[in-house]
């Protein structure tokens, strides 16, 4: 009977396979295993059935109005909690069962007996997107789950108290609200009466939306007043890898499966050194059910045992983090990750003085680091957390290795800094760095690939590059308006500094270089891939080694050509060294200020006047004081030893020794690089030192530079259109004294009335030279403050008649005049090169210019009129 009702429900479904509306969920206990597989057969109806590899013959089955948390440590004891709670059916044989969706969906089934609980699961149905809000405030914490069923709305309650207030406060019930904003919550609806939620309790609540009700935050009250909100989002599958092995755990309430290669055993350890920590852990077909990514027990960022490999399982999934980068004595970084239950402490350190690997005590302050030592917090910071051991230290020659702490919940965001301790040595050693908080997890590069034309600079794709820190993965998403079907990459920006070509011309952005291993990987899904599309890739792209930042990307399809470079989206601390004498150019120095765990990028340009062969040079950071630049130390705060030092172990160079962890530098052409370990701002900054040149085949030197900051103001100038960039990047240099490099003129401009266009200009100097352009550039009418208005359409022209020529000017006077009119040059719509009129460059000759042209050229319409 049972079989016949399947198949007449089956019967009625509208065409849709029946494996596509059934999933497997995996019930696993000492007594009992196997599977449950629930299947969409009509409408809300559902059907339950079991396959068991294990189960005791007198096994019954109950569905219960709460939800069990997937923890193998204490799902026992989550299990005998859902079995007190209300039941929909109980002490059913374990059969084909039908169920309606809305009983079924956010409630725990039960296997067992009256007197032994077997086994029990969560159902979570696929059509129904599971969302969550979380709370962390004092003294209560926990995840509210939720769960839309048509008309209703359920909740999944799994709020407790902080464990150190386990047993002070008694049994409590709190209000609730779904608000629209956190912030208008005192006025807020909240639950009927007998809706409360209690604290440690797990059982469901089901109440009555419509379905027109919006979910976006979750209120608590205490006594009448709002204690706690939270967003509501949707709950993400979680996911771990480490070499071939791939965990996945699609929520709170099922087991973790691999979907990676096939293990006979999962060896887990807290970190790879601590070997005593490790843990086996069988597989069940395909899942692991002794181990859960989700919940206060993850084995997010614990280790692996592959063969006899040892790996950091880490995810692949975003999540909110704080970095911090040290330099000396230990170098490497920190991460701090909010999991949403813990924040957990991951990263690598490395010795640059001892041999043997040591453990030291992390503690995380809402202080930032101070400029000098660092503080002696430990035993006296009330609002600090402290981990002891959490963080390895490998020796100077070990290989790197993943650590791992877990720290209480708290507001990853209000952190500022951390200190690394060696507590045990008879020293203090001690060393602290400055937080950068990342809410999404990720830093973030990205490039605008345009098509540059004199009238307009159109985005024909944009390439994001997201850096995971924690997770050591990369992911590029590409976004294409257009065809591409050529990709390459350029090692220098697009500078509107150089106005000798157009931006994506090899004058600019420079010759084709060797396409790195991460375009390779991404080059065939930008060329023949969707319009949008994303990669992984597995390696550090912004803050490693081989950072793409300023690398930029020449795009093309038949003769349309795009380009764009990549830029970190933040503010920029700049430091500029000006070359005169024997060699003229420049050295600039940009690195963003909110983090010191960016490379910094080197632009320079440097020739021999009346020579054009590439001539190498030594080039070095130097501290003078007493000395003579020639006789001034590498400056090297840090006191490193040189012969540790190589392009290889760049984090063991002196801070100025440059050669020998980026080599030498060329003359001849523009160049672009990226060098780790050169701060520009901080207390070991590089500013106010000299830039010292030296000849590699001499050892001579040739000249020392200063390297002094500045920073960039953009205005937009107006001027005739029949200027060269050229021509107005070298008049602007002259009125304002500057250099070339220190003027980006773009490429497309805004033509007005015809004879004139708008150019936008970015200027590059020290803030109090700055002051002084803006002052003498009239930034409203765009437009040198001497200089005169310029005459750039016809209706300005004819005012300027009217205003000129007096009206009781005689006929025969007009065509005196109309003589010297006939020879006047006028200013063009069409752009050209050449110079042949140029912007008046003194006062007095701006006002002479400025009037004589208007003259003219009100005589020369008179004429035309007269005529």
């Amino acid at each position: 009977m049972r079989s016949l009702r399947l198949l007449l429900l089956l019967f009625f479904t509208s065409g849709v396979a029946a494996d596509e509306n059934a999933f497997t969920i995996p019930l696993y206990g000492e007594e009992l295993k196997g599977f449950i597989t629930i299947e969409n057969v009509v409408d809300d109806q559902y059907v339950v059935s079991f396959k068991m590899d294990e189960m005791p013959a007198d096994t019954r089955l109950s569905l219960h109005m709460a939800a069990a948390p997937y923890d193998s440590g204490v799902m026992p004891e989550n299990c005998r909690r859902a079995r007190k709670s209300p039941h929909i059916f109980r002490d059913r044989p374990v059969q084909d069962t039908t169920i309606e969706g809305t009983s079924l969906s956010g409630h725990t089934l039960l296997l067992g007996t009256p007197e032994k609980i077997y086994a029990c699961t969560t159902v979570i149905l696929g059509n129904q997107p599971l969302m969550a809000a979380s709370f962390h405030e004092d003294p209560i914490q926990g995840p509210i789950h939720i769960i839309r069923l048509k008309d209703n709305v359920r909740i999944l309650p799994d709020l407790k108290y902080i464990p150190h207030y386990d047993g002070a406060i008694g049994v409590e019930f709190i209000d609730w609200a779904f608000v629209e904003s956190c912030e208008n919550a005192q006025n807020a609806n909240q639950n009927a009466v007998g809706m409360e939620l209690g604290i440690d309790s797990r059982a469901t609540l089901t109440i009555e939306t419509g379905v027109n009700i919006s979910l976006f935050n979750f209120q608590i009250f205490r006594n009448g007043k709002p204690f706690a909100c939270s967003p509501i989002s949707n709950v993400e599958r979680r996911s771990i890898k480490a070499g071939g092995l791939k965990l996945v755990q699609p929520h709170y309430y099922v087991a973790a499966r691999n979907v990676g290669e096939k293990l006979d055993q999962l060896k887990i350890r807290e970190d790879c050194l601590d070997v005593a920590t490790e843990t086996p852990h069988s597989p069940f077909h395909d899942y692991f059910p002794t181990v859960s990514i989700f919940g206060p027990d993850t084995i997010m960022f614990k280790s692996v045992v592959l063969n006899t490999t040892c790996h950091a399982l880490r995810p692949t999934f975003p999540l909110p983090s704080a970095t911090a980068s040290f330099f000396h004595p230990t170098v490497g970084r920190l991460v701090l990750v909010d999991t949403d239950d813990r924040i957990i402490l991951t990263g690598n350190l490395r010795s640059l003085t001892d041999k043997d690997a040591a453990r030291a005590t992390v503690q995380i302050s809402p202080k930032a680091a101070p400029s000098g030592e660092c503080p002696l917090y430990l035993d006296d910071c009330t609002d600090c957390f402290t981990v002891p051991d959490a963080a390895v230290i490998v020796g100077k020659d070990d290989e790197a290795v993943s650590l791992i702490g877990v720290l209480p919940y708290f507001k990853l965001s209000e952190m500022k800094s951390v200190i690394v301790d060696l507590q045990w040595t008879e020293e203090p050693f001690r060393v602290c760095a400055n937080l950068s908080y990342l809410p999404g997890g990720a830093f973030q590069a990205s490039l605008a690939a345009r098509r540059y034309t004199p009238v307009s600079s159109k985005t024909m794709a944009t390439v994001v590059v997201l850096e995971y820190p924690a997770n050591e993965y990369s992911e590029v998403v590409v976004n294409k308006r257009a065809e591409i079907s050529s990709v390459e990459a350029h090692a220098r920006p697009v500078d509107m500094a150089v106005t000798s070509g157009p931006p994506c011309g090899d004058q600019n952005i420079g010759p084709k270089a060797r396409s790195p291993q991460w375009l390779q990987i991404i080059d065939a899904g930008i060329k023949h891939g969707k319009n949008t599309s994303t990669y992984v890739v597995d390696d550090l792209l912004i803050s490693g080694p081989n950072s793409l930042l300023g690398t930029s990307l020449l795009l093309s399809h038949d003769n349309d050509y795009y380009c764009g470079t990549f830029r970190f989206p933040q503010e920029t601390n700049r430091l500029v060294a000006r070359i005169d004498g024997e060699l003229q150019g420049y050295v600039l120095l940009s690195q963003y200020a909110m983090s010191g765990d960016i490379p910094t990028e080197v632009a320079y340009s440097i020739s021999r006047a009346n020579s054009t062969e590439t001539e190498f040079l030594q080039w070095e950071i130097v501290s003078t004081k007493n000395e003579t630049c020639e006789d001034a130390d590498v400056f090297n705060p840090f006191e490193l030893p040189p012969e540790e030092c190589s392009d290889e172990k760049p984090m063991q160079c002196a801070i100025g020794d440059l050669s020998s962890k980026a080599g030498d530098i060329s003359t001849g052409k523009r160049q672009h690089l990226s060098v780790i370990n050169l701060p520009v701002s901080g207390i070991r900054t590089v500013s106010d030192k000299m830039v010292r040149l030296s000849s590699t085949n001499t050892n001579e030197t040739i000249g020392c530079y200063r390297l002094v900051p500045m920073e960039d103001a953009s205005f937009t100038w107006m001027v005739y259109s029949n200027q060269s960039l050229s021509s107005l990047q070298s008049l602007m240099a002259h009125r304002l004294h500057l250099e070339p490099f220190q003027i980006a003129i773009d490429y497309n401009r805004e033509l007005v009335g015809g004879r004139c266009s708008s150019y936008r200009v970015t200027v590059l100097e020290s803030n109090e030279r700055l002051a002084d352009i803006l002052f003498i550039f009239d930034v409203e009418n765009k437009k040198f403050r001497e200089d005169a208005e310029l005459v750039c359409g016809e209706k300005e022209a004819e005012t300027s008649v009217a205003t000129t020529v007096a009206p009781t000017t005689t006929a025969t006077e007009t065509t005196k005049m109309t003589t010297s009119a006939s020879t006047v040059s006028f200013p063009t719509t069409k752009s050209s090169n050449s110079s042949s009129t140029v912007l008046p460059t003194t006062t007095e000759q701006s006002a002479k210019s400025s009037r004589a042209q208007t003259i003219c050229i009100s005589l020369f319409l008179l004429w035309s009129l007269n005529w």
